[in-house]
């Protein structure tokens, strides 16, 4: 069928940007909103990813010099997203510098790496999917992304492929994983031992922000193994971690 094969493109579709790059941002979903068999820029986007899946004959990424600007996610323009604000802050930390050709997120030659857990987007309302998501991808509900063990462990595998040829294998340079959405920590946590990158969840160290938002107390969790430093982040959504926030965490290294 049509449709699923555009699932299965996704599922195979594994970041954006240049994975050779030390700066990994790892989000929770791949953003579904606008996703809608009627809509142009919808129809680009998955024929890219169908098209690409296709040559690599499995798992893949892409750039924005590999996709004109066509896909729905294009961290060039998007420039009131309070995630991408928060992965250019940590670019600009890193680098002590505003953002350049050689940091530009999503660029072939740049030093940053964007993927998600899920291949797909879900809403927390009326069923948890969005209508426009079902009509491309024939699927009926968020379980079928979060609860199906078929499309967990091919996602699962993806990422493993990708990290066993990009991340943390023999690398001389530090290399960093960061991590947002407190809410999925355990499915991030369940990943990350799965593919190899952390031996024991007891190992991720939980430091207190001193920050209270909407009555609770802001953290994160950090795990150091070799050059490999992982980040467990709040979501940046609803001011839940913000640039000064990021800016004292690293400032403190």
């Amino acid at each position: 069928m049509k449709e699923r094969d555009n699932l299965k493109a996704l599922i195979n579709y594994i970041g954006f940007g240049n994975p050779m790059g030390n700066l990994w941002f790892m989000g929770i979903e791949e953003g579904g909103e606008s996703w809608n068999s009627k809509n142009n820029k919808s129809i680009q986007s998955i024929n890219i990813y169908k098209d690409r899946y296709l040559e690599k004959g499995g798992v893949f990424h892409l750039s924005l010099e590999d996709v004109k600007e066509t896909v729905l996610f294009d961290p060039k323009s998007d420039n009131k997203s309070s995630y991408l604000n928060i992965v250019r802050e940590i670019i600009n930390i890193f680098y002590n510098s505003s953002i350049s050709s050689n940091t530009e997120i999503g660029t072939k030659h740049g030093n940053s790496f964007l993927l998600n857990l899920s291949p797909l987007g879900f809403s927390s309302s009326d069923n948890g999917f969005y209508q426009e998501s079902k009509e491309i991808f024939q699927i009926n509900s968020r379980n079928e992304i979060l609860s199906s063990d078929i499309i967990k462990d091919e996602r699962t595998n993806c990422l493993k492929k990708y990290f066993d040829s990009y991340f943390g294998k023999g690398y001389e340079k530090k290399q960093y994983l960061f991590c947002f959405g407190k809410t999925y920590w355990s499915c991030y946590e369940k990943i990350l031992i799965k593919i190899g990158m952390i031996n024991d969840i007891k190992a991720l160290k939980i430091i207190n922000l001193d920050i209270r938002s909407r009555n609770q107390v802001r953290e994160y969790k950090e795990f150091i193994s070799g050059n490999i430093t992982i980040y467990l982040f709040d979501h940046p959504s609803y001011g839940w971690l913000l640039p000064e926030q990021v800016k004292s965490i690293f400032q403190k290294k």
